[in-house]
């Protein structure tokens, strides 16, 4: 029933596109690119699966910033057996969500809410992470979680890298 298609391009992501038999585009999922080139940013794969289908079919109107951000949300819930409980906010699903200001940095005037979320946010305009309904970042504080425990585990990391590359560090 599913025929999934693996679609490239040059530089670190990879999109991943779940096709129905009738041949329309029924979920998306972009990433991961190779180790060492990953990047964990869900605007710019919004755009890049946008930018992706509108070049393979050399047409603006063949992804619209709509469809794009429902396939990345409810139809790959759907696609992957899990829409009972993730893709959309909804009684009884997992509330997981995440706030954005578009104003801050400032993306310009919004004049279409979804295609400015889509095409002009990115990492800078998040304010807000919740999973399962419970605040878990907010804005760069993370208030469930000791954050002397991640600093310790970086520096450590770092340190273990550098030793075994035998690289000095200049760190304070």
């Amino acid at each position: 029933m599913l025929n999934t298609m693996k679609r490239g391009e040059p530089g670190p992501f990879v999109a991943y596109f779940a096709v129905a038999a009738a041949g329309r585009i029924s979920a998306l999922a972009v990433g991961p690119a190779p180790e060492g080139l990953k990047i964990s940013d869900p605007f710019q794969n919004l755009r890049i699966g946008v930018a992706l289908i509108r070049t393979k079919y050399k047409d603006a109107k063949a992804m619209s910033t709509y469809h794009m951000l429902h396939l990345h949300a409810l139809s790959t819930a759907e696609v992957f057996g899990v829409a009972d409980k993730v893709g959309s906010l909804e009684v009884g699903k997992f509330a997981d969500f995440i706030l954005v200001d578009p104003r801050a940095p400032d993306t310009g005037p919004v004049h279409d809410v979804i295609g400015t979320y889509v095409l002009a946010c990115g990492l800078r305009n998040l304010k807000q992470v919740y999973v399962g309904g419970e605040l878990i970042a907010d804005g760069e504080r993370l208030p469930k979680q000791d954050e002397s425990v991640f600093r310790r585990e970086v520096d450590t990391r770092i340190a273990r890298l550098a030793a075994e590359n035998r690289l000095t560090l200049a760190m304070p």
